[in-house]
């Protein structure tokens, strides 16, 4: 049997008009009513609440594609368009959307490529089109967390008589798609918003000379830069050994260029002496929170 489609005539200056209201699917999105004066509204009403002109589920079967259709059909990709999307495959580099056969690159909130890990098969991620590209807008931290709170190798201090501030050894994994770069007692991340948390696993101060007032610390730097540390002080008497722990946690913006240390730091700060002090060495936790 033949669906027919709803119809209302209006008359406007001696010229009648004819509304059409087809519902876009096999199941009619209002219910037909030939009496009633407002079926258009009725029926944009609830396309919009049930956020279809918004919303799809990825049908690309390749990497680094994303193929979504929505409903009814974008005529054209705007600026300040936003859709949501049931991500279907991981992605493992540079990515494209196609809204409706209209293609166009996806970025970063920061413009740049998409890294291999940020899409994963189920997320729900949001785009806007910025009227060249669509960038991804939602956190995707979950699918972003290193491990095994990563491994940072002990440096020897040795005796000091002021402070220095000496660079770790580094060894960094990942339980996710993504994976630190290393380089040497350095790392970079892909763009985003990042916590680390820090903490070091022991910087010892070996029988003190005299009774004095001794420093030590461990900081994250970002091109050279302190972004966080912990700096503390301790008294220790003559013939005492210690062991300090000095730990700290933030959450800082970085780009792909940036180069990423953690650093620990021991120095007497008042008269007196120790034999040596020695860095065990530290853990750090980095878990990716946001664009």
């Amino acid at each position: 049997m033949k669906r027919r489609s709803s119809m209302r005539f209006w008359r406007t200056s001696g010229r009648s008009f004819a509304a059409t209201v087809r519902p876009p699917a096999a199941v009619d999105i209002v219910t037909q009513n030939n009496g009633a004066d407002d079926l258009i509204w009725q029926a944009c009403q609830r396309l919009y609440q049930r956020a279809q002109p918004a919303w799809a589920v990825d049908s690309s079967v390749t990497a680094n594609q994303i193929i979504v259709a929505l409903t009814p059909a974008a005529a054209e990709l705007k600026a300040g368009m936003r859709v949501r999307v049931k991500i279907a495959n991981n992605n493992t580099g540079a990515t494209t959307m196609t809204v409706n056969a209209l293609s166009a690159p996806c970025k970063t909130a920061a413009g740049q490529d998409l890294q291999k890990g940020m899409l994963a098969v189920g997320q729900i991620a949001t785009f806007v089109f910025d009227g060249t590209n669509w960038l991804l807008t939602s956190v995707w931290s979950e699918k972003v967390v290193f491990t095994p709170i990563a491994t940072i190798g002990g440096a020897a201090i040795g005796s000091l008589a002021m402070g220095v501030w000496g660079t770790h050894t580094l060894s960094l994994t990942s339980s996710a798609s993504m994976a630190p770069v290393m380089s040497g007692s350095s790392f970079q991340l892909p763009d985003g918003k990042y916590m680390f948390v820090a903490g070091s696993l022991g910087v010892r101060h070996n029988n003190v000379v005299n009774a004095t007032q001794i420093a030590q610390g461990i900081r994250l730097t970002k091109n050279g830069v302190s972004v966080q540390a912990d700096l503390e002080s301790t008294y220790l008497l003559a013939g005492q050994d210690a062991t300090t722990y000095p730990q700290f946690s933030c959450v800082a913006s970085v780009v792909a260029a940036d180069v990423l240390s953690v650093q620990s730091y021991a120095a007497v700060t008042s008269p007196g002496d120790f034999n040596g002090a020695n860095s065990t060495g530290a853990t750090l936790t980095i878990v990716r929170v946001g664009n």
